[in-house]
């Protein structure tokens, strides 16, 4: 399965930009996984652009959207998750990670999940590493690697 991760703003601190293409490197130990930039500068362009990449990529993808009211997992958790969007009939698996603007709810409805980091809302930016970090904890608890520990 290919992983992609859309971001749609784009990257203001050079550090955390770094920290997320760290931990997409270190994901692509156990699977396909790729940034997709869509660089938007305001929330009608976001929806826009986003259900534009969907129209043409959706029917093979399983959507995640990063959102505060979605769905919060443990580690062990995801890694079931992750486990189950790999073994459907989907090719490929898509996190968007929204600006500033969050997503509207016709752009909400259009994902397969919805996923809350924290019930607390986070600059893209931090939710895009933390993502990725998890991304790549949860495919290294499924190939038990020795990254995670109990």
């Amino acid at each position: 399965m290919r992983i992609r991760f859309l971001v749609l703003g784009k990257f203001k601190n050079k550090a955390l930009e770094e920290l997320f293409n760290y931990y997409i490197k270190l994901a692509t130990q156990f699977a396909k996984v790729e940034s997709i930039a869509l660089g938007v500068t305001s929330r009608t362009e976001q929806d826009e652009t986003v259900s534009r990449w969907l129209e043409k990529n959706a029917h093979r993808s399983y959507v995640t959207v990063l959102d505060e009211r979605g769905k919060e997992f443990d580690s062990q958790g995801f890694a079931k998750k992750m486990e189950q969007i790999r073994g459907g009939s989907h090719s490929d698996w898509t996190i968007i990670c929204g600006g500033a603007w969050g997503f509207s709810d016709s752009l909400r409805s259009k994902a397969h999940l919805e996923w809350a980091l924290a019930k607390m809302t986070l600059p893209h930016e931090l939710a895009l590493v933390v993502s990725a970090e998890q991304v790549f904890r949860g495919l290294s608890i499924l190939a038990n690697h020795p990254y995670h520990h109990q």
